[in-house]
């Protein structure tokens, strides 16, 4: 139910949203990032960016060194998550998305893709791709590949970089805040309805890492909490500038196209809405650019 004062609210909130963030395809993935979440509630971006180019090379082999390269980690790095993705090692569980085979003299060691880790990794390939996993298992795993090479991963591996040592969970709350602005800005609902929507129970956490950062450590400054101007106790969270950029990056990865940057209606237009829907009426002029970063092109930088 909306607050009370739609249009002055919404003039307040002023939400931003890019086209992308309906496409079926970034749907996909954000339900893929939720799912995969609740699975594996400790997993980071990190080793999912590395599972994900093993699942990417389908039914091949790849050693060590190669799985290194391609995500672009150092060979310690590779190793420690080969180990947390396949069995484990020193009493810590794997979750064996991968296995791990070793020459005779272990001086040369490869990696493959379980069947287990592989219905993980069709999660993040969205069905109108038109893939049919019945297929022959070699052609099953090329186009299973092909899915992964021309959204997910590249998607995963900006996310990576742009925030350095997240765990899944907070790309999964980030994802969250910026596809329902709209909703959580004009409703007016407070955070902790992300965190119950998501079934996040240290959403607070989360959401510092996002904004202004824990004890001792910078925050990423990709989310801003605001106070409802209905009741100053609630807390609604949206996406900053940098926020919105990093988001419409990981979609128009995900979706294959050229990056779309989210708009904001210019406040003397925005405040004549009485709802979101309204948005679509306005005209290319009654938008101003949304974001202010200090370096856009830092924000948006990719590597492949």
């Amino acid at each position: 139910m909306p607050c009370r004062g739609v249009s002055t609210f919404f003039f307040f909130f002023l939400p931003s949203s890019s086209p992308h963030y309906e496409h079926p395809r970034f749907k996909r993935f954000c339900d893929a990032c939720a799912r995969v979440r609740t699975q594996f509630p400790t997993l980071t971006l990190s080793p999912l960016r590395t599972f994900l180019t093993i699942a990417e090379a389908g039914a091949s082999s790849l050693s060590y060194d190669h799985i290194a390269s391609k995500a672009g980690i150092d060979y310690m790095q590779a190793a420690h998550h080969i180990e947390y993705l396949s069995t484990g090692r020193a009493g810590h569980e794997g979750i064996e998305l991968v296995t791990r085979r070793e020459d005779a003299d272990r001086r040369y060691r490869t990696v493959t893709i379980t069947e287990k880790g592989r219905d993980l990794a069709r999660r993040f390939v969205s069905p109108e791709i038109g893939l049919e996993f019945n297929e022959e298992p070699i052609v099953e795993a090329a186009r299973l590949s092909e899915a992964l090479r021309s959204g997910p991963l590249p998607a995963i591996h900006f996310a990576t970089n742009a925030l350095p040592g997240a765990a899944l969970v907070t790309l999964t709350v980030l994802l969250e805040i910026a596809r329902n602005e709209v909703r959580f800005g004009l409703e007016g609902l407070p955070a902790k309805t992300i965190a119950a929507q998501l079934g996040i129970s240290n959403f607070p956490r989360h959401l510092s890492i996002l904004s202004e950062g824990l004890k001792g450590r910078d925050g990423l400054g990709l989310v801003e909490c605001i106070t409802s101007p209905e009741d100053r106790r609630i807390k609604l969270p949206r996406p900053t500038a940098k926020g919105h950029r990093v988001v419409s990056q990981i979609a128009a990865l995900v979706c294959g196209e050229a990056l779309i940057v989210p708009r904001r209606a210019k406040p003397e237009k925005a405040i004549e809405l009485a709802s979101a829907d309204m948005i679509s009426s306005l005209d290319d002029a009654d938008f101003d650019p949304a974001f202010d970063v200090d370096d856009p092109d830092e924000t948006l930088k990719v590597t492949k």
